[in-house]
């Protein structure tokens, strides 16, 4: 798994479940985080009285070769600091990079805690290989996740044997 620290929460962290299969350094997995992030959306919605910022509808933020999509995309900030608290990324959530992908209904970082969660039917896939429960939580710092289920369903992976080259 990877670890995704960035000065730019929103991309960078949601992306964190997508390097679940393997281990790199971030900044070598990110390239450069300088690049400008655009962000596309039907609609924009800044609350400052409520530290919210919402994007909505048709939602698409990409930064360098790291996309995601979803149909809400909220950033909660502190108004002391102006520093990101938690993103959340609602509806369709899908996140990409090169053969990486995590989906879900709903992707929530919380910052201060460093941590990603997945829900709603979350899975994880890098190339073949494919992991699934109700939810899946990466600890940001700590190059660990796990993926729980509840109700009588299970965690499910599929991981394909690599073919050796003669």
């Amino acid at each position: 798994m990877k670890t995704w620290v960035s000065v730019f929460i929103l991309l960078t962290c949601l992306l964190a479940p997508c390097g679940v299969f393997a281990q790199e350094n971030a900044a070598d997995s990110l390239g450069n985080r300088n690049e400008p992030i655009h962000v596309v959306s039907d609609r924009l919605e800044a609350d400052q009285a409520g530290k919210e910022v919402r994007f909505l509808g048709n939602v698409v933020a990409k930064q360098g070769e790291v996309v995601i999509y979803a149909q809400e995309m909220r950033l909660v900030y502190s108004s002391e600091s102006r520093e990101v608290e938690k993103v959340v990324a609602i509806g369709d959530v899908r996140i990409v990079q090169g053969d990486r992908v995590a989906t879900g209904q709903q992707g929530t970082l919380f910052n201060t805690e460093k941590k990603m969660v997945l829900t709603g039917n979350p899975k994880l896939f890098q190339g073949e290989n494919s992991v699934s429960g109700d939810e899946i939580t990466v600890y940001l710092q700590e190059e660990r996740s796990t993926v729980s289920s509840a109700g009588g369903s299970r965690v499910q992976a599929i991981f394909h044997p690599k073919e050796e080259s003669p």
